[in-house]
């Protein structure tokens, strides 16, 4: 029989890109109803709110563990706030 496959959370943060200083961090939670059948790619959702952030230029970081210790690559992208 197929095996199932270990759960999967996602974690994101926001980091001072000058400085690297953690600004925000959404913890991981649990992917489950944010998967789509016969797709690999999770988009999920969280309250991110950037709106306390001083003017300057940040970095938004996410990367994806399953149940079994198993993580992606940790993927970025800048923004300024200015």
């Amino acid at each position: 029989g197929a095996q199932p496959r270990p759960d999967e959370k996602p974690h994101v943060r926001i980091v001072d890109a000058r400085k690297g200083e953690k600004k925000f961090e959404f913890y991981p939670v649990d992917a489950k109803s944010y998967k789509r059948q016969g797709s690999r790619v999770l988009a999920f959702a969280g309250d991110m709110s950037i709106a306390h952030l001083p003017k300057g230029e940040y970095r938004v970081e996410a990367q994806a563990t399953d149940s079994s210790g198993r993580s992606t690559a940790v993927r970025s992208t800048s923004f300024a706030i200015e």
